[in-house]
């Protein structure tokens, strides 16, 4: 399934990870996949890849670095999905703090909602 993730095809790429969103499977093998999928190429993609992060239970601290430098892309989108998948993880986010206060001051109102609760979350769990 990994090797999927190196498809030139991006629906073969947004199909796996539609697979890891949506199962309850959590092998930390594929969390570097995943971290290389929050840059991929197709929309599809880097969004699946920020949904399944964002259920993953416990979070993974390892794909930690990969949202936050989600929250500073060119793509709304993903940047709202990013603050999202942290503001899940609450307290496991701590280290993201930073990222997600300057978030709040992000062009796009979702991602300031989503980063503003990621940081309650931190301030307050």
């Amino acid at each position: 399934m990994i090797a999927a993730f190196s498809s030139a095809d991006a629906t073969l790429r947004k199909s796996v990870v539609s697979e890891l969103w949506d199962s309850d499977s959590r092998a930390e093998a594929v969390l570097p996949a995943l971290a290389r999928a929050l840059k991929d190429s197709d929309a599809r993609v880097r969004e699946g890849a920020a949904h399944a992060l964002e259920r993953w239970q416990p979070p993974p601290a390892s794909a930690l670095p990969a949202l936050v430098e989600a929250l500073r892309t060119g793509d709304g989108e993903l940047r709202y999905l990013a603050a999202g998948a942290l503001a899940e993880w609450g307290t496991k986010a701590a280290p993201a703090l930073e990222a997600l206060l300057a978030a709040t001051n992000d062009p796009n109102v979702m991602v300031r909602n989503a980063a503003a609760r990621g940081v309650r979350r931190i301030r307050t769990e």
